[in-house]
């Protein structure tokens, strides 16, 4: 496939939605019985065409219900106190599969999402490294992903958290880059050391030249701080050359 086929096919499972009646106890159940899936989105070099990495991704599938979309069990999960749970589950699960490549030869990144709700809680500080520790995976190939929304949330306690982790090696991403009210004081604020440019500046840029001018800025941002960038949702050959 090319790596925008590879998109395109999982970003059609990422967008859809469910009207499904969830509650806690189900998706409690489905974390304690190890019932979700972890699946993996390739990151590929635009300098080639390899992937060097993944970003994990949540998904659930019930056997009663069906496929639960993520934007409706993930904020289940903040509401209902359970979002250290998940966070842990996906955390261990991809740590546990990069873990598998590295020793069939594949040293890839893996990408994780830090839910808002953990942010301000220390002991993280320690579980994480913990965890890579216990997988052999260098901490510079933990890419931890936190989006602009939850940071305007949450302030002193969270970046003096994801401050330690950074010292630590691992990496920051600051996520759905240009879609909040903050990016650059966040920017300022943390040494991150990756911008990820949110999907609805990337798809179709390639025929807007408004939306080009936002996406070459974005770059150039990311250039001057010496940070990775990312396009999140390229799923034409059009957007890709662009």
């Amino acid at each position: 496939k090319t790596a925008y086929e590879i998109y395109q096919c999982d970003w059609s499972s990422d967008v859809c939605s469910s009207d499904l009646d969830v509650d806690r106890g189900r998706l409690a159940a489905a974390l304690a019985e190890r019932r979700l899936e972890v699946h993996y989105q390739p990151k590929v070099r635009f300098d080639g065409g390899g992937v060097c990495g993944v970003e994990a991704l949540a998904r659930w599938n019930d056997p009663v219900l069906g496929s639960i979309a993520p934007d409706q069990f993930v904020p289940l999960a903040e509401r209902e106190g359970l979002a250290e749970a998940l966070t842990r589950y996906v955390l261990e699960t991809a740590l546990h599969a990069a873990a598998a490549w590295r020793r069939a030869g594949y040293d890839l990144s893996v990408a994780v999402n830090l839910s808002s709700q953990i942010l301000d809680d220390a002991n993280w500080v320690r579980i994480i490294p913990s965890l890579a520790r216990q997988h052999g995976i260098p901490a510079d190939r933990v890419v931890l992903e936190i989006t602009e929304s939850s940071l305007a949330r949450h302030q002193s306690k969270a970046l003096a958290n994801l401050a330690q982790l950074r010292l630590l090696g691992f990496g920051l991403s600051i996520d759905d880059y240009g879609t909040g009210y903050s990016s650059l004081q966040q920017l300022a604020r943390l040494p991150f050391s990756e911008l990820k440019i949110d999907r609805s500046f990337i798809l179709g840029a390639a025929g807007r030249p408004r939306q080009q001018a936002i996406l070459t800025s974005a770059l150039d941002l990311a250039r001057r701080l010496s940070l990775v960038s990312v396009a999140e949702g390229v799923e034409n050959p059009m957007d890709w050359d662009l």
